[in-house]
């Protein structure tokens, strides 16, 4: 500010007005026109997840205290409910198997399974089939044989039924 503005102002003769704020709430010189700084912006989601699934929680296991990442402990409940007979829980750890990329490093063929390992994996796709009400009926229907179970694992998508991958 010139010394011209700055005698107008001190006799009165400021005019305030748009752009033109009072002298008295001005900011003083070497002080910042936000003290407190700009505030802090939410976290990302994949951050959010990242800090959770990074935190260690006691469970007991077998009736003893361990310590897990609850990512480890998430997944646990997810095989615990498939091996207790939840299709959506062993469809979802399936998938997720796969996605791994472990399941190229575990080759098993066909004529590895028993006639009881047949008739389980009948079954079960037998089974899923009437509770997810597949649209692609033809073809899930054919997992009731034990020549359509072989049909369906020789298939390139593996034990997805329903063509989903």
């Amino acid at each position: 500010m010139t010394a011209h503005r700055k005698s107008r102002a001190a006799k009165g003769e400021y005019k305030v007005g748009y752009g033109r704020p009072p002298a008295e709430t001005r900011f003083q010189a070497g002080q910042s026109g936000n003290p407190r700084g700009r505030p802090k912006g939410i976290k990302s989601l994949a951050q959010l997840l990242k800090e959770k699934f990074a935190r260690r929680v006691t469970v007991q296991e077998n009736g003893r205290p361990r310590k897990m990442g609850m990512l480890e402990v998430l997944i646990q409940k997810l095989i615990n409910d498939a091996a207790h007979g939840n299709l959506r829980a062993m469809r979802l750890v399936l998938d997720l198997w796969e996605r791994s990329g472990e399941v190229a490093d575990q080759d098993v063929a066909v004529t590895d399974l028993g006639a009881e390992d047949r008739a389980i994996i009948a079954a079960f796709l037998q089974k899923a089939q009437t509770e997810t009400k597949s649209e692609d009926a033809p073809r899930a229907s054919q997992a009731g044989t034990a020549a359509g179970a072989e049909a369906l694992a020789a298939q390139p998508k593996g034990w997805n039924h329903d063509g989903n991958s």
